[in-house]
């Protein structure tokens, strides 16, 4: 599995690339996962307020972040398999799968 590292938007480089999808504060969506970086985009999404941003580890092949959120997702389904009917379960479960995938919540 690939690893993700989330770096202050400062420490991105250009050429880095996006692991996950980059979303703003309403849920649309920046920058696609595969994305990679340049000069002007990250200029771009520091005017946007953009503060941190998950690349991918160049030392490990990259694993489709979508393909991992969906293995987290049937893990945890799993998992909770006996409590998914109560919405506090449903929502720690929803948190923990982008705490899984390394996607911060605030």
């Amino acid at each position: 599995m690939a690893s993700i590292k989330q770096l202050a938007l400062e420490q991105a480089e250009d050429g880095m690339q996006i692991a996950i999808d980059l979303k703003d504060a309403h849920g649309n969506v920046l920058l696609q996962a595969g994305t990679i970086l340049t000069a002007s985009s990250i200029k771009s999404l520091l005017r946007r307020g953009v503060t941190d941003i998950s690349i991918a580890d160049a030392d490990e092949p990259t694993v489709d972040p979508r393909v991992e959120q969906e293995r987290v997702k049937h893990r945890l389904a799993k998992l909770f398999r006996h409590s998914q009917a109560e919405k506090a379960n449903r929502l720690l479960m929803d948190y923990l799968c982008l705490y899984r995938v390394g996607i911060k919540y605030e």
